[in-house]
C-alpha cells in the first residue's frame, strides 16, 4: 500500500478571557512546536481565523514562518463585522467556527489522502497518534474517523513519562443531572465523506455535536440538543454508525482551571469572553 498523506489543520481563533488567558494562543502554539510529536507523512497547517488583533495575527505569522510551518488566513474585516445589526450576527462572524473547520477540509483533501480538523488548543503524543495512523492504514476506505480527547490540566502533565489519558468526563446538565461519557471527538476527513459541519451553527451550541449526530457517533452530546438532533436525523450521513476510533488526542490547559473541569463553567466563562470580545470590537466603530 502506498504511503497514506495526512493534512492536520488547526482552526485559532480569538483568545476569549477569563476562558483563555490573553496570550493563551501564543502559549499553546510555542509548545506545540516545541514539544509535539511529528510524523513523517503528516503535515502541519494552521488556519488563523478571523483573529481581530491584527498585532497577534503578524507575531502568530511570524512563529510559524521561523517554524517553517504553512497556514491559511481568514481574515477579520472590522468594516463587515460593524455592518452586522444584532450581536449574535456578529458573534457568528467574528468565530466563524464550522466555516473555518468546512474551509480547511476542502483545503487539506485538495492536498492530502486525510483532512483531520483540530481545534487551537490541541496535541498529539507519539502514542496517542500511532494509533490513529494504524487505524487509517487498516481501513483506508472510511469516509471519517474519529480521535478521543484528554483535556490536560498543565503543560508538564502533557509531557511526563507517566502521563495516562482519560478520554472520559463528567458532564452536568443542570438540574442535578449529570451524565459520564467520552470527551467529544476530533474528526478526520477523506474525499469519499458527504458531511461539512453545519455553517449556521453558533460557537459553543452544538457546533460539532450536530455532525456527530449526523454520522451516527453516540456520546453524552446525544442529550445536549434534542431538537438539533431531531433535524439531524432526517439528513444523516451514508456513512452513518461506521466511523472508526482509535487513538487520542490531548487539549491543552485553557487557563481556567475551572473552565477545564466543569463544562457548565466553561459554557459560562465562554459568554463572558464573548461578551468582552464584542464589546470591544463595537468601541472601534
Amino acid at each position: 500500500m502506498s504511503e497514506i498523506t495526512f493534512g492536520l489543520y488547526r482552526v485559532l481563533g480569538n483568545d476569549l478571557p477569563p476562558r483563555h488567558g490573553e496570550m493563551q494562543t501564543f502559549k499553546n502554539v510555542e509548545f506545540m512546536l516545541d514539544n509535539e510529536y511529528r510524523a513523517d507523512s503528516l503535515t502541519q497547517i494552521f488556519c488563523l481565523n478571523r483573529i481581530a488583533d491584527q498585532a497577534k495575527v503578524s507575531r502568530l505569522k511570524g512563529m510559524l514562518d521561523r517554524a517553517g510551518v504553512q497556514y491559511i488566513t481568514i481574515p477579520f474585516i472590522q468594516q463587515t463585522f460593524d455592518m452586522f445589526e444584532e450581536d449574535s450576527a456578529r458573534i457568528h462572524y467574528l468565530t466563524n467556527l464550522n466555516a473555518a473547520r468546512n474551509q480547511c477540509i476542502d483545503h487539506g483533501l485538495k492536498q492530502f489522502d486525510v483532512a483531520f480538523i483540530l481545534d487551537g488548543a490541541s496535541f498529539f503524543r507519539r502514542e496517542g497518534w500511532l494509533p490513529f495512523e494504524e487505524l487509517v492504514y487498516r481501513f483506508p476506505e472510511e469516509a471519517v474517523y474519529a480521535v478521543p480527547t484528554h483535556r490536560a490540566a498543565t503543560f508538564e502533565e502533557v509531557l511526563s513519562p507517566n502521563f495516562q489519558p482519560q478520554i472520559r468526563e463528567r458532564y452536568e446538565f443542570g438540574g442535578g443531572v449529570v451524565r459520564v461519557g467520552i470527551r467529544e471527538p476530533y474528526l478526520a476527513f477523506t474525499s469519499l465523506a458527504d458531511v461539512r459541519f453545519d455553517e449556521s451553527l453558533m460557537y459553543g451550541r452544538a457546533d460539532k455535536a450536530e455532525l456527530l449526530y449526523r454520522l451516527g457517533f453516540p456520546g453524552v452530546w446525544d442529550a445536549w440538543e434534542p431538537k438539533l438532533r431531531a433535524e439531524a436525523s432526517q439528513k444523516m450521513s451514508a456513512f452513518a454508525g461506521t466511523v472508526k476510533s482509535a487513538g487520542w488526542c490531548v487539549r491543552l490547559p485553557s487557563h481556567s482551571g475551572q473552565g477545564d473541569e466543569s463544562n457548565l463553567q466553561r459554557g459560562h466563562e465562554r459568554r463572558i469572553g464573548l461578551s468582552n470580545i464584542l464589546r470591544s470590537l463595537k468601541k472601534t466603530a
